[in-house]
């Protein structure tokens, strides 16, 4: 008997009460409305970080906590790294033989700290879209394909309405939370 390569991933659909708060929090936009940052964006950004972040417990903000870290120790890595190439640059134009191979010494010493930093960035950047989006992107499904907003979606979806509002919906969530991470 072969195991099975994929794991499965138990997949909850979001409680009806949440969905009604979100609806109630984000009125419809009235079509003659410009985009603007102004009081009906702002409202609409707080709605869409309530569903992002649901509590200070959640995973999303512990992210956010580290990857918050992991700035501040790029920025006093980089600060030392600053100080070391000034004194690096000393040591080169007065001749000092010694000094100079001790700073390329502490050089590369902090090569590994700040690469691992910058990866850890990185990782944990993507890693927060990711769930960014997969939260949103689930609460969205939720909202607009249950069952009376559904009809909304396969009306907008027939022919003369708008081809792949689903693939829509997705990308554009996926470019919100790279772009929020």
């Amino acid at each position: 008997m072969r195991p099975n390569p994929l794991p499965q991933v138990e997949i909850q659909a979001t409680a009806q009460q949440p969905l009604e708060a979100g609806a109630q929090r984000v009125p419809p936009v009235a079509p003659s409305h410009k985009p603007n940052v102004d009081r009906v964006f702002l409202r609409q950004l707080r709605s869409i970080l309530r569903i992002a972040f649901p509590s200070l417990n959640s995973q999303e903000t512990l992210i956010v906590l580290l990857h918050s870290f992991f700035l501040v120790l790029r920025t006093v890595l980089s600060v030392g790294v600053a100080r070391l190439d000034g004194r690096i640059v000393r040591d080169l134009v007065s001749g000092d033989g010694p000094g100079f191979l001790r700073g390329l010494g502490w050089w590369f010493a902090f090569a590994l700290p700040s690469t691992y930093t910058n990866s850890m960035l990185r990782h944990l950047q993507s890693k927060l879209a990711l769930r960014l989006r997969t939260r949103l992107t689930r609460y969205t499904h939720d909202l607009y394909l249950s069952s009376a907003p559904a009809q909304r979606y396969y009306r907008i979806s027939q022919p003369g309405g708008l081809e792949g509002v689903d693939q829509y919906i997705t990308s554009d969530i996926a470019a919100f939370c790279d772009s929020l991470s």
